[in-house]
């Protein structure tokens, strides 16, 4: 038998153990549906960090290149302001 899921919140704990209970192929599906919901909200936060103006740009830094933060692996890419002159326009 499967491990028992345990939630913080209490209302969500009475919903999972009343509509997924002790079936294993509820419990899967649940848990499948979760794991693609993670991948959708990294997905996101990846787009609206790649859209944010400032880090496309380089604003704020004086390097002469532009830094995205580094990612969940520690990598990091840079851009040399050159080649994004005409991105964001004067400023």
């Amino acid at each position: 038998m499967a491990k028992k899921r345990q939630f913080k919140s209490k209302a969500l704990q009475f919903a999972y153990e009343r509509y997924v209970g002790e079936d294993p192929e509820l419990a899967a599906a649940f848990e499948e549906e979760l794991s693609a919901a993670d991948i959708a909200s990294q997905i996101y936060n990846l787009r609206k960090r790649a859209t944010q103006p400032e880090a496309a740009c380089g604003k704020g830094g004086d390097d002469g290149v532009s830094h995205m933060p580094a990612g969940r692996l520690g990598l990091r890419w840079s851009l040399p302001l050159h080649a994004q002159a005409n991105c964001c326009g004067p400023g």
